[in-house]
């Protein structure tokens, strides 16, 4: 027969857990704004290397 056992967490546990969770959060809407601004500067330089020009293509 196993022994299960549940350990409860202490507050430093927790703290530090919660802490880790926020970086990973923090990092990855880093990383989706970075996307977007990489997108942005893509589609800025396909819109001005096809022949349209910034200006015509709309407001920027």
């Amino acid at each position: 027969m196993d022994l299960v056992t549940t350990r409860v967490p202490d507050r430093k546990d927790s703290k530090v857990s919660r802490l880790r969770e926020l970086a990973v959060v923090d990092a990855r809407s880093s990383l989706c704004r970075l996307a977007w601004s990489r997108l942005g500067q893509w589609l800025h330089a396909m819109l001005t290397l096809g022949g349209l020009g910034v200006e015509e293509a709309g407001d920027w």
